[in-house]
């Protein structure tokens, strides 16, 4: 079956559940559980940002989760952003190809599970160009 298809955007659109992984390393297993509940709830909006400079992995990819507060719990949130972890390295390698090269963007992604091993999962709707435009002549 073909990819969903945005006639607006002339883009195909792809939905994928991606493990999230390093929790354990960002957030103590108070918070972790917090943010468990808070997910069961309702998912989170988050969003994926490239590390090509992190020094243990050129594709890496950031997750970062928007405007959350977790009342009695200190986290280290900057610019209104907290680090959580990181796409598995498997599916960075392959996803960071075409958010370097522009060819895949993230149109939303959500953090719709967190456990207390340290990992979850995100919810990412992504949108890919198609390969080749056709020319029209006049």
């Amino acid at each position: 079956m073909a990819a969903p298809y945005d006639d607006q955007a002339r883009t195909a659109t792809r939905v994928m559940k991606l493990d999230v992984v390093g929790l354990n390393y960002r957030l103590l297993p108070q918070q972790r559980q917090k943010l468990a509940t808070m997910v069961e709830r309702k998912p989170l909006a988050c969003e994926l940002e490239r590390e090509p400079k992190n020094k243990y992995d050129k594709h890496a990819i950031k997750v970062n989760v928007n405007d959350l507060h977790l009342p009695g719990l200190k986290l280290p949130v900057r610019n209104g952003k907290l680090h959580i972890g990181y796409i598995r390295r498997g599916t960075a390698a392959v996803l960071a190809q075409g958010l370097d090269a522009k060819t895949l963007r993230v149109k939303s992604c959500r953090l719709t599970y967190v456990n207390s091993h340290g990992w979850g999962n995100v919810e990412v709707v992504f949108s890919k160009s198609p390969a080749s435009k056709r020319k029209t002549s006049s």
